[in-house]
């Protein structure tokens, strides 16, 4: 039996579902009764054809919206009707969040960026500044440290984006399209970079990508179809 299926289950989503009225008061069910299990250290990439659902199902295990039916688990615990400001807490330790866009903030530098993960969930010291440094060094960013994110490459910005996420020690990367925005080699780099480091610190990772060659480097492949959720 492999280190993975014995390792604790970080996250579960059981049963749950999603709908969305249209303006002809009809429902769409984008997420239909989909159970899904990650265990600590565990890669799983999610593919589906555009409009499949794969955000809202980030968006419900997240808890970013709540699902109308089933229930969210994270380290175990059912997390579904807990209040926002809880959840917002929370989510800011327990998972790290990389989206096709990397969403940093133009007047702030690289490290200054990163250090945003650690002040969404308190205050920061000296240690939260070496960890942010350290991850910027990581990620092959050393000489980039001080450079404000309009200086950098899409590459380097979606670089400080992954090192912002790793910020908090969370249990769960949730990786949205990271790498849709890049040219193909700059975007192997960057899907090997979060892979290796994911690996290296047993951070449990979930990859949406439409890319075959990204999602066959998870340990577990699952794909999304008319709201059903598989893995093949």
């Amino acid at each position: 039996m492999s280190n993975i299926i014995e390792s604790e289950v970080v996250l579960e989503a059981r049963g749950i579902k999603k709908s969305f009225a249209t303006p002809h008061r009809e429902k769409i069910h984008v997420i239909d009764d989909v159970d899904l299990i990650l265990r600590s250290g565990e890669s799983l990439s999610i593919r589906g054809e555009s409009g499949a659902g794969k955000t809202t199902l980030l968006n419900l295990i997240t808890m970013l919206e709540k699902p109308d039916k089933g229930e969210v688990f994270w380290e175990g615990k059912a997390i579904s009707k807990k209040q926002n400001s809880y959840l917002a807490k929370y989510r800011g330790a327990f998972f790290g969040l990389v989206f096709q866009s990397h969403y940093l903030i133009p007047e702030l530098s690289a490290i200054e960026n990163v250090l945003m993960a650690a002040r969404l969930i308190g205050p920061i010291g000296p240690v939260d500044k070496k960890r942010a440094k350290d991850l910027l060094i990581e990620v092959g960013l050393k000489h980039r440290i001080n450079h404000l994110s309009t200086q950098l490459s899409g590459g380097e910005a979606q670089r400080v984006s992954i090192a912002r996420a790793l910020m908090n020690k969370p249990r769960v990367i949730v990786a949205d399209e990271p790498t849709g925005n890049l040219d193909e080699k700059t975007g192997l780099e960057v899907m090997n970079l979060l892979l290796s480091l994911c690996g290296g610190v047993n951070t449990s990772l979930i990859l949406v990508t439409h890319n075959p060659e990204f999602a066959e480097k998870t340990q577990r492949q699952g794909f999304l179809t008319l709201g059903k959720f598989e893995i093949r």
